[in-house]
């Protein structure tokens, strides 16, 4: 995912809950084959702040329950989950 300034007269429209954003956007982007149709699918999605941070947090906590059992995984790096 990536975060993105906009310019001052600019502005996206969060595809998930429809809110203008006017300063930053997250961007959900990818490329490549999804399904066994061997057809190439390219997604992309604009997040406002709220959606972006919900999202992350989705993603930590499904990282969390997938290591739940694993005795060696160190859930203190799930802190920093997504930090660049």
């Amino acid at each position: 995912m990536e975060v993105n300034k906009l310019s001052l007269n600019e502005q996206i429209k969060c595809d998930v809950c429809d809110k203008l954003t006017q300063s930053i956007y997250g961007l959900l982007k990818t490329q490549g084959d999804f399904n066994s149709s061997n057809k190439t699918e390219n997604f992309k999605v604009h997040l406002c702040k709220s959606c972006f941070l919900g999202t992350i947090s989705y993603l930590r906590n499904q990282k969390k329950l997938n290591h739940l059992f694993d005795e060696n995984f160190d859930f203190s790096q799930l802190d920093d989950f997504g930090l660049i």
